[in-house]
């Protein structure tokens, strides 16, 4: 997407360019996030970290895991599910 715009004909170059970060903020409203990983344990090496993802991999295959080192050499276990359960928490009308 271009800035381009005659500013001799506008209300100012400010106001368009406001005006184009407001509509590229409204396209990108419908663009979906990843699933959130949920931090399942901390573990002070990297085979505790390895033998709980193959424990959980072996229980359920509909779950992704991931380890990640932290500053403190620590590892953390996150993980997700592929199927995200259907939230059915819907606004209601109040009177």
């Amino acid at each position: 997407m271009s800035l381009r715009v005659d500013y001799r004909r506008s209300e100012g170059w400010a106001a368009d360019i406001f005006k184009e970060v407001k509509k590229m903020s409204e396209e990108n409203k419908d663009i979906l996030r990843g699933k959130p990983w949920k931090v399942l344990k901390n573990y002070k090496t990297y085979e505790e970290a390895y033998e709980k993802v193959q424990q959980l991999i072996s229980e359920d295959e509909k779950i992704q895991t991931k380890i990640r080192r932290k500053s403190d050499d620590t590892f953390v276990v996150k993980t997700r599910f592929l199927e995200v359960p259907v939230s059915r928490n819907e606004k209601r009308k109040t009177k």
